[in-house]
């Protein structure tokens, strides 16, 4: 939403123009038809609609060519990278959440960078920098940073410093609030890495 908008007048338009609030007894009838479901959700100034399968007339004669299918391009959002895909182990769709390619890029250069820094010489330091990574603990996203791990163990061996442990990478998901209206959506992230 560009700045010299209001959110909560997009959040009106939106909701009103693709009649996205509906009570339950029409989304059932809803969904005996081939009619999408559509979803709207905000955080801060970035929103997204989701559409599930079907069709919705007005939606795609308005933004057709600037649908994407989130099969097949991943939402890239707050360092996160977020797709739907099948999961051949578990034989039903999953949807995946991994850090996205930029943001894993610069977490793995923050880390190779200091690991061998005087401050972040004693094992303990660089765990706690482990530990204060701003990333939720999605199992993808913790073998990433396992993968950073691995490769700031082999810089620290070659140096005479002792590895971290691989506990020190969170392994527990941090409960948020959601649809809450706090403007800070994804700040974490972005000031881990500024």
């Amino acid at each position: 939403i560009p700045d010299g908008k209001d959110p909560r007048a997009v959040d009106e338009k939106i909701v009103g123009l693709y009649d996205v609030h509906r009570p339950r007894w029409q989304r059932k009838r809803r969904n005996l038809k081939t009619t999408a479901g559509i979803h709207y959700l905000r955080c801060g100034r970035l929103f997204v609609v989701m559409l599930t399968k079907g069709t919705h007339e007005t939606f795609y004669r308005d933004h057709a060519s600037s649908v994407l299918d989130i099969r097949r391009t991943a939402l890239k959002v707050f360092g996160y990278s977020i797709r739907r895909s099948y999961s051949e182990n578990e034989k039903r769709w999953r949807v995946f959440v991994r850090l996205d390619k930029e943001t894993y890029r610069k977490v793995k250069a923050h880390m190779l960078t200091v690991c061998t820094w005087p401050g972040f010489r004693p094992r303990e330091s660089m765990e706690q920098q482990f530990r204060q990574l701003p990333y939720q603990a999605y199992a993808p996203v913790r073998e990433q940073l396992y993968k950073v791990a691995k490769a700031v163990n082999g810089v620290r061996r070659r140096t005479g410093l002792a590895p971290v442990d691989y506990r020190c990478i969170p392994d527990k998901l941090r409960i948020t609030s959601v649809f809450i209206e706090s403007g800070n959506c994804g700040s974490e992230s972005k000031r881990m890495l500024q």
